[in-house]
């Protein structure tokens, strides 16, 4: 579990105070709950790779609510990890991400990402449709096996 996980059950009232740029709540919240979770040295490596890249790049996915106790308002691919592997993955702890990149700009992502030594979770989907480049900083505390790198 993330300690420094924040969360805001309200981000409409937030976003005077959304201090990230290149990104919007409305693509970080929780498309389940629309809770928004983040950890802020999350995001400001974020924001360091995206200027770093010198390209924006779409959030496919960034925080997934997850709730043991409230199965109901938990993302659906985090209730089925509870549900079957008995806890949440990477995303319901506000420092994941996946990124919907292919081909050249996709390899400038993973080789600055490398390069910056921050990110210790590398997930890679790049086949068919829905191609995306997963990033998280996830460590034995979260509960998570690091440094890894895997393809989807």
């Amino acid at each position: 579990m993330n300690e420094d996980l924040i969360q805001i059950q309200d981000p409409i009232s937030f976003v005077d105070r959304w201090d990230y740029p290149y990104f919007t709540i409305e693509e970080m919240v929780c498309k389940h709950s629309n809770i928004l979770g983040y950890d802020e040295r999350f995001m400001d490596s974020l924001v360091s790779l995206r200027e770093k890249c010198g390209f924006g790049f779409p959030v496919t996915s960034y925080y997934r609510h997850a709730d043991p106790n409230d199965l109901e308002n938990t993302h659906p691919i985090e209730k089925k990890k509870i549900t079957f592997g008995g806890k949440a993955g990477s995303h319901a702890t506000g420092k994941a991400i996946d990124i919907g990149l292919d081909r050249e700009r996709a390899f400038i992502l993973l080789k600055t990402a490398m390069d910056m030594g921050i990110f210790t979770g590398i997930g890679v989907a790049q086949k068919g449709n829905g191609r995306f480049i997963h990033l998280d900083t996830c460590n034995a505390s979260d509960g998570f096996n690091r440094p890894t790198i895997w393809s989807y």
